[in-house]
């Protein structure tokens, strides 16, 4: 490239050869990464398999079933038994099963009993071949396991049906001689002899009861009946009372007929009327006797029969209580005999089970297995499933653009000139005397001047003045550091142990940096934050460096504390711009002005020159270094 080629047209021929090499260097990996993988195949076999059982079981049953029947099938015991057909295909001597298990996979179909058998690999032929070994083993395993499988289970069914039987003989035993000791001829209450003998009792209560209550009935009626003077006979002395009765009625007809016959003065001296009289009294004295005998007798007889019934009911009541405990164990017995009778039942009822079930075993019709079928067999595949290399390739064009593109960015972020600063809009002050004692028609004469670029703001000397008297740290030794010709960045960053105080200088930008010169009013500043601080110089209180952001913030907040005018235009351009400002009006050569303010693009330093007074240079040794007002 010819050396009057302009810096932007050999920066974006540059940027162009970078973008071309990084991407085509990376297309170039990618794609031979993506080219050199091996194309991967699959083969693949679909099986039917079902779990045949009499007991109609669960679906989840089923689904577990089945999802067992799916891990056998690349299972090692299952593979171990085809170990010489895996080792003849090709797998390695040493774990052929291993091998195998990395290739193979089973792949249930949701919501039906059919599973898919895969083998993945780079060898078509060995993977097809492969899916039909692992088959072909699963259903000989199967078959030898429905075999042994009807074998243990008839042998347990016997052995099951055995026990029952001899259980069950021994139970029947049992509950006839618990029943025999305890009296209990059956299950039913009713046919239990103190069950019997209690309810009689209870009969026998109730009616004794009854007569009891007859019995008192009765005393009271005669009670009452001898209270009221009412006549009462016993049963006994009915007919004695009732032959009186019977002769007293003759006697009164005969004395009736006397009187009729003779008047009452006859009849007084009438012997049969006298005598007639002397029977009628002897017999009312009679019947009044016989009546008050009878009648102490009847309350002696009602009195007899009550005590007699309360007797009986007190004897019956104490024979209840008896046989009610004799019951209540008789119920206990019973409640064991129950239980032994149920035991009894369901022994039976698992020995009919069992001979059911094994009669259907022996006729071959009750066998649980597993069946399967094969849907579709395992072909030899023709196309590859993977890796797609399209897509990879695809990706790799998109990466390579990406890295291109960040390269790109990463080449223009290192070369990146410094910021050009403006130029102040009035001119040198040299020139302002000149100026004002040239006339006005000369002035005209003169060519017009382009007027300079927008430069940031430049303060006076009483501005630094007041700035640094207001200044606390750390804005103090930032401006310092600003007014020795640090950048933001590099005063932010700077370190306690880069000041040379005894040279009076200070490194700044690492190892590829410079040495400033102090200047030695600015020297003081320096050797204050040495003996109290350590780490970075301008270090906040968690000990990390500030950022430009902040340090302009803090300048800010100073000149407005110094009452500047517009402190918002206090920045660390505009400190560092006054520090290269100042120098240049000293004559300081541009050449030697990069020393103070670091690389600085050709433009930069064109735009100071305007402020450069007129004769040559002066090196930087010669120029004073300290800022004005200070």
């Amino acid at each position: 490239m010819s050396p009057r080629t302009p810096p932007a047209t050999r920066s974006r021929r540059t940027r162009l050869v970078l973008f071309g090499a990084v991407f085509l260097t990376v297309t170039v990996a990618g794609l031979f990464w993506d080219l050199r993988r091996p194309p991967v195949y699959r083969a693949g076999a679909r099986l039917h398999i079902e779990q045949v059982d009499a007991t109609a079981p669960t679906p989840d049953a089923e689904g577990r079933a089945f999802l067992t029947q799916c891990e056998v099938l690349t299972s090692r015991p299952l593979l171990e038994q085809v170990s010489p057909a895996l080792i003849a295909l090709g797998l390695p001597k040493a774990d052929p099963v291993a091998a195998a298990q990395a290739r193979l996979a089973v792949e249930p179909v949701a919501n039906t009993h059919v599973a898919m058998v895969t083998a993945t690999g780079t060898d078509p032929d060995l993977l097809s071949r492969l899916v039909q070994v692992v088959v072909s083993a699963y259903q000989v395993r199967l078959a030898e396991q429905e075999t042994a499988t009807a074998t243990a289970t008839d042998a347990e069914l016997v052995r099951q049906t055995e026990a029952l039987e001899g259980r069950v003989t021994a139970a029947r035993e049992e509950l006839a001689a618990f029943g025999g000791r305890n009296a209990i001829v059956s299950v039913e209450r009713e046919e239990s002899e103190a069950t019997s003998h209690l309810k009689g009792l209870q009969t026998a209560l109730n009616n004794a009861t009854e007569a009891l209550a007859t019995a008192e009935g009765r005393q009271s009626a005669v009670r009452g009946a001898i209270r009221r003077g009412e006549p009462v006979i016993s049963t006994a002395d009915q007919r004695t009372i009732a032959v009186l009765k019977q002769r007293q009625s003759e006697l009164k007809e005969r004395w009736a007929e006397l009187a009729q016959r003779f008047p009452a003065k006859r009849l007084a001296i009438e012997p049969e009327a006298i005598l007639l009289k002397t029977k009628l009294a002897r017999l009312d004295d009679e019947l009044a006797r016989e009546g008050e005998r009878s009648q102490q007798a009847a309350l002696a007889d009602a009195t007899q029969q009550v005590e007699a019934a309360r007797s009986g009911v007190a004897r019956l009541r104490q024979e209840v209580a008896t046989q009610e405990r004799e019951a209540q164990a008789f119920s206990a017995r019973f409640q064991e005999y129950q239980a032994k009778a149920a035991d009894l039942e369901r022994l039976e009822s698992l020995l009919h089970d069992a001979r059911e079930k094994s009669a259907r075993l022996a006729a071959g019709v009750e066998h649980p297995h597993t069946t399967v079928e094969i849907l579709e067999g395992a072909t030899r595949p023709t196309r590859p499933v993977a890796p797609p290399y399209w897509r990879d390739g695809a990706i790799c064009l998109g990466v390579a653009l990406g890295v291109a593109l960040a390269a790109v960015w990463l080449f223009d972020f290192l070369t990146r000139p410094a910021p050009l600063p403006a130029a102040p809009a009035m001119a040198a002050p040299s020139r302002w005397p000149r100026l004002a004692r040239t006339p006005p028609a000369e002035l005209d004469a003169q060519p017009v001047l382009e007027l300079p670029p927008a430069w940031p703001r430049e303060l006076s000397g009483a501005e630094i003045a007041t700035l640094l008297d207001a200044a606390a740290p750390p804005v103090d030794l930032l401006l310092a550091l600003l007014f020795a010709g640090a950048t933001a960045e590099e005063a932010a960053n700077l370190g306690v142990a880069a000041l040379d105080l005894h040279h009076g200088r200070a490194r700044v930008g690492g190892a590829s940096g410079r040495d400033l010169r102090l200047a030695p009013t600015l020297l003081a500043l320096l050797r204050t934050v040495e003996r109290e601080a350590e780490g970075f110089a301008l270090a906040g209180a968690d000990g990390a460096p500030p950022t430009p952001t902040t340090l302009n913030d803090l300048l800010a907040c100073t000149a407005t504390d110094a009452g500047l005018e517009r402190p918002h235009e206090v920045t660390t351009s505009v400190v560092r711009h006054t520090l290269l400002a100042h120098l240049v009006r000293q004559g300081l050569r541009l050449a030697e002005l990069p020393r103070v303010a670091g690389p600085m693009a050709p433009a930069t330093l064109a735009a100071y020159g305007r402020l450069s007074p007129p004769g040559p240079g002066l090196p930087l040794e010669a120029v004073d270094l300290t800022p004005p007002g200070v």
